[in-house]
């Protein structure tokens, strides 16, 4: 089972483009090295989140922000 993820992962992670070089800030957008909008996804926890019961103080309001 473990073997089936990290195939997905590696698969997931040769699928996903990168941004080859620095990236900037311009009028409060990351810029790729090719001038265009870099779009961050994802999303970051913190504190009680990376514990037993890993459960984030987050509502799912904030998070459909």
């Amino acid at each position: 089972m473990t073997t089936r993820y990290l195939a997905l992962l590696l698969l997931g992670l040769a699928l996903v483009p990168a941004v080859a070089g620095p990236v900037s800030v311009r009028d409060g957008q990351f810029i790729g090295p090719d001038g265009e909008p870099v779009i961050l996804r994802g999303l970051n926890v913190s504190q009680s989140a990376k514990r037993a019961p890993y459960l984030p103080w987050q509502t799912r309001d904030e998070f459909q922000q």
